[in-house]
């Protein structure tokens, strides 16, 4: 049973890294094809013969690489805030360039006034904050690093359950129980038994406003 734990543990941390990995090689190719926007809009000022579909081509790419960049965030971040931005850029995209039809138009409008009514209406204060689930045996200053934040260590060897017991003052350890810091939290994610088996980084100005689950 542990080993199977501690390797669930392991794909689960191996997806987070992939995930890492990903948005480094998508940032590369962003960085690429900024470059090749910046002569496309030389191409644009100095053509002896601009027409529109060359700025559509243009405006296309653009959008591509706005859209490359909130998908960037949506790796990394994993927020519902950055979802909801990245589709809104994915419907623009679609109704300016592909030059749809009136209904076509009035369909993706509603969507964006959907999904600005989503994050409005639906979204709470706790959405803002972002959240990661690690093992309690995940090294402290690993996590600080990670995810640039300031989990307070007394030794380099100290891992997140560790920090959690020394300042939690709960009676009781169950799912749902916090201990704050500055810009940031430990949340029980997971208790197996009377183990905890997941711990929540919670990170944002405001984790007081944080649900329990």
């Amino acid at each position: 049973m542990g080993n199977r734990k501690h390797l669930k543990d392991k794909v689960y941390q191996s997806g987070q890294w992939l995930e890492l990995i990903i948005s480094i090689l998508i940032a590369i190719a962003i960085c690429f094809y900024a470059i090749v926007l910046a002569f496309e809009l030389i191409q644009l000022i100095v053509g002896k013969n601009p027409n529109i579909e060359d700025l559509n081509g243009f405006i296309n790419l653009g959008f591509g690489l706005v859209i490359g960049i909130e998908f960037i965030k949506m790796l990394c971040k994993h927020s519902p805030a950055i979802i909801v931005e990245v589709l809104v850029f994915a419907v623009a995209r679609q109704m300016i360039v592909e030059h749809t039809t009136p209904i076509q138009n009035l369909v993706s409008i509603g969507c964006i006034a959907m999904l600005f009514a989503i994050r409005r209406f639906l979204f709470f204060e706790f959405d803002a904050t972002e959240h990661m689930i690690f093992s309690p045996k995940e090294p402290a200053i690993e996590v600080n690093h990670l995810l640039n934040v300031n989990i307070p260590i007394d030794n380099v060897e100290d891992t997140l359950y560790d920090v959690f017991c020394k300042h939690c003052a709960a009676e009781q350890i169950t799912k749902g129980v916090c201990v704050y810091f500055s810009g940031c939290a430990l949340r029980i994610a997971k208790v197996d038994g009377k183990e905890i088996s997941e711990i929540e980084v919670v990170q944002g100005a405001q984790t007081h406003l944080m649900p329990d689950k």
